[in-house]
């Protein structure tokens, strides 16, 4: 409710597009991401097999970012934990970005997409479809196409995937 009344504040009169399935799926996901974890910690892995230097230097940032804003939030005003929830979102925009291309690009290297589950590439081109569907049709029950810009993160996303998804696509049934 706090969260609400703090958006309500900074965007009065227009739609809130996050819906329940907005905080279950993240949810689940952090369930798989750790299970996912859980399984590099414990199975064995190949001969120097382990996270690039790039991904560990742009985790730490990340995190160090978050926290820092975590501790700005209850000592100065103008920071409130709605601006911490968009700040979030930004970082998963921005993994979600750069998630893409090493697979993007692994496949045009190899000029194949053999190995490589297309039925991912579906599920995820689904799910972004779906989710700028339910904006759409949020903004058009309550004509208000502007409030669609007061998320940009999801906005983002559903563009992202689908943008990704049709390369991968164009990559397993035209190209390759």
């Amino acid at each position: 409710p706090a969260i609400k009344d703090q958006f309500e504040d900074r965007h009065p009169n227009e739609l809130l597009h996050v819906r329940l399935n907005d905080v279950i799926f993240p949810l689940y996901a952090v369930i798989c991401t750790a299970v996912q974890i859980a399984q590099c910690i414990f199975y064995p892995r190949s001969e120097g097999q382990r996270v690039s230097i790039p991904c560990r230097i742009i985790t730490v940032i990340l995190i160090v970012i978050i926290i820092i804003s975590c501790i700005l939030v209850p000592t100065v005003d103008n920071v409130l934990w709605l601006d911490i929830l968009y700040l979030m979102s930004y970082v998963k925009l921005f993994i979600s970005m750069i998630k893409y291309c090493p697979q993007l690009y692994t496949n045009y290297l190899a000029k194949s997409t053999a190995g490589w589950s297309i039925g991912q590439v579906f599920l995820d081109f689904t799910g972004g479809l779906l989710s700028l569907i339910q904006m759409i049709l949020l903004a058009a029950n309550y004509d208000d196409f502007n409030s669609m810009l007061t998320d940009p993160t999801k906005l983002g996303l559903g563009l992202l995937s689908i943008f990704f998804n049709i390369f991968f696509l164009l990559q397993h049934y035209c190209l390759y």
